[in-house]
């Protein structure tokens, strides 16, 4: 693993956000990076953005959250395989970046991606707890939008029994 890397993500945990997102962006300079980190990276910067926002308790870095998870989602796609770990996590959080800011049916949208592409990842794994979360979302969105019908079908299949 990259040593600035490994650093980023022990500020992030230290709450150093913008000495971490220093790093994640020196990072992305460095000749020959591959691509899973390009992505990684800039999944990693769009979660200290919502990090940084849950504790300031404004919306003034949810544009850039959802920008650079926006930025992960554009390279990945076009650099990693369709049905890979690191999409489920970045569809995932801009899902939830996309919630916060109420923009629930382009959410709903990306929980459903998140969960197939979840269900294709963990085909072996029946009883992966990913899956019954991501249908709790969903019915959460489907709730949010007065589509009870479609939110109670969702919430009755978020136990590991029904997969």
């Amino acid at each position: 693993m990259e040593p600035m890397l490994t650093l980023g993500r022990f500020l992030q945990k230290m709450n150093e956000y913008d000495k971490a997102e220093h790093y994640y962006r020196l990072l992305m300079t460095q000749p020959k990076i591959d691509y899973y980190l390009v992505s990684l990276l800039f999944m990693n910067i769009g979660t200290l953005f919502d990090k940084k926002r849950a504790i300031q308790m404004t919306l003034n870095d949810l544009p850039s959250s959802l920008e650079n998870y926006e930025k992960a989602i554009s390279f990945a796609s076009e650099h990693l395989p369709k049905v890979h770990l690191l999409l489920i996590g970045i569809y995932n959080n801009f899902a939830s970046a996309l919630s916060m800011i109420e923009d629930r049916v382009k959410a709903l949208e990306y929980f459903q991606t998140t969960f197939d592409i979840q269900a294709q990842f963990y085909c072996s794994s029946t009883e992966h707890l990913d899956l019954p979360v991501t249908l709790n979302n969903i019915g959460l969105m489907y709730y949010k939008i007065k589509q009870y019908q479609n939110a109670l079908e969702y919430f009755g299949n978020t136990t590991l029994e029904d997969f």
